[in-house]
């Protein structure tokens, strides 16, 4: 496709200056060392696997070094859209993880950013429980509607809000709870 000019940003998510203390089951202040921000990491990307029947297992795994590697790695991984950039090297090669039509400035701002949001001490996890897709689709929506001008952020939000609680009631609350904790290691 000719490629479409697109006016964008990026900006890191506001932040709290309280964070739950789950060993305490309490709101605590976050000290003045402590970034307020903190990052949602949904780790997913892609695999390379070598077969150990593989009849030149060295040369299989020094293809998978090469492809992922300096040269190779932002050329094969940024053609997923599951995928973005990983290395604080990329950064440089920020234009290749966005979509056509956002100017190299703004490119290299989307790198800047991502290059700072992984050096942050402190991260959660994506969202990995029964349905994630749904919920996702259902702010996906939310945030369309509200960019579109369709409705207000609160009430595209509150629309949203109603629609997880939706897809949380079908698929059972206590089982999404237990899920969402195990996710995040606190449950075994």
């Amino acid at each position: 496709p000719q490629p479409v000019e697109v006016k964008v940003g990026f900006v890191e998510l506001p932040g709290g200056s309280k964070m739950f203390n789950y060993a305490l089951n309490r709101w605590d202040d976050r000290t003045a060392d402590e970034s307020i921000h903190v990052p949602i990491v949904p780790l997913e990307g892609r695999l390379g696997v070598v077969m150990k029947s593989s009849p030149h297992t060295s040369v299989a795994f020094e293809l998978l070094a090469w492809l992922a590697g300096d040269n190779w790695g932002t050329r094969v991984a940024s053609a997923s859209t599951a995928t973005t950039l990983y290395r604080r090297s990329q950064q440089r090669d920020a234009a290749q993880w966005v979509e056509m039509g956002i100017d190299r400035s703004t490119a290299h701002d989307y790198g800047q950013l991502a290059g700072h949001a992984a050096s942050h001490s402190v991260w959660v996890d994506g969202l990995r429980i029964p349905g994630w897709p749904e919920y996702y689709a259902a702010l996906d929506d939310a945030v369309a509607k509200a960019l579109r001008g369709e409705a207000s952020a609160t009430d595209a939000l509150k629309t949203a809000a109603e629609t997880f609680a939706t897809i949380s009631d079908r698929l059972g609350v206590e089982t999404q709870r237990a899920a969402y904790r195990r996710n995040l290691g606190l449950e075994p």
